[in-house]
C-alpha cells in the first residue's frame, strides 16, 4: 500500500508538470505572435498642419529601441522560475506527506500496543480476581461472557511477535493463553457444588501463578514500546 501511494503521488507530480508547462506555452505564443491579419491595419491619420511637431533626429551613437524580444526573454525566464517553484512545492508536499504517513503508522501501532497492555492489566487486576472470589455459578457465567475477549488479546499479542522485539510479545501471548486455561478449570470447579474443595483450592492457586507470570510478561513487552 505505501508503494502504491508513492507511485500515485509521482504520477500527480508528472501531471501537474505537464499542465504547468502547457500554461507556460500559452502566454509565450501570445507574446510572440504580433503580426496583424491582412486588412486590419489601423487607418492612417494626419495631424492638422498647425499642430505638427517639429522633426527631430536622434543624436549620433544612439540606437533605436529594441522590439519585444527582450521582454519575451524576461517573460520566458519568469515563467520557467514559476514552473520550477511549483514543481518543487509539489515534490516537497509528496515527501512530507509520505513521512507524515509513516510517522502516523508507527504512532498508531504504539497506541494499539498500549491498549493491549491496559486490557492485560484489567484481566489481572479485575476480571481474574472477581472470577476467583465471586459466587461460583455467577463467576462461570461471567467467564463465558469475557473469555472471547481474553482470547482475542492473546491473538493480538501474537500478531506483534513478527515485528520488533517479537519475542517479548510472543511470551505475553503465551502467558495470556495460560491464564485462559487456568480460568477454564477454576471456574468450572467453582461452579460445581460437588467439586472437591482441595481441587478447587489448587485450581485457584494455578490461576494466581499464571497471573503473576502474565504481569511479568506484560512489563517486559511494555518496555519495547517506543
Amino acid at each position: 500500500m505505501p508503494e502504491r501511494r508513492h507511485r500515485a503521488r509521482l504520477a500527480a507530480v508528472l501531471v501537474a508538470t505537464a499542465i504547468l508547462g502547457a500554461l507556460a506555452m500559452g502566454p509565450l505564443s501570445a507574446q510572440t505572435d504580433t503580426t496583424q491579419p491582412p486588412g486590419t491595419e489601423a487607418p492612417a491619420t494626419t495631424a492638422p498642419p498647425s499642430t505638427e511637431a517639429p522633426a527631430t533626429t536622434a543624436p549620433p551613437g544612439t540606437v533605436a529601441p529594441a522590439d519585444s524580444t527582450d521582454e519575451i526573454d524576461v517573460g520566458t525566464l519568469m515563467l520557467l522560475i514559476v514552473v520550477g517553484l511549483a514543481i518543487a512545492a509539489i515534490i516537497g508536499a509528496v515527501v512530507a506527506g509520505r513521512g507524515k504517513h509513516d510517522q502516523t503508522g508507527v504512532s498508531a501501532t504504539a497506541t494499539a500496543k498500549r491498549d493491549l497492555l491496559a486490557n492485560v492489566r484489567w484481566l489481572h487486576d479485575q476480571l481474574s480476581i472477581y472470577l476467583m472470589s465471586g459466587p461460583g455459578p455467577q463467576s462461570s457465567v461471567q467467564w463465558q461472557a469475557d473469555r472471547y475477549r481474553v482470547q482475542t488479546m492473546a491473538a493480538t499479542a501474537e500478531g506483534y511477535a513478527s515485528g520488533e522485539a517479537g519475542g517479548a510479545w510472543h511470551r505475553l501471548s503465551v502467558a495470556i493463553a495460560d491464564v485462559v486455561a487456568a480460568l477454564d478449570s477454576a471456574t468450572a470447579l467453582r461452579a460445581d457444588p460437588n467439586a472437591d474443595p482441595a481441587a478447587v483450592s489448587h485450581a485457584i492457586g494455578v490461576v494466581n501463578q499464571n497471573r503473576a507470570l502474565l504481569m511479568q510478561s506484560a512489563e517486559v513487552a511494555g518496555r519495547t514500546i517506543a
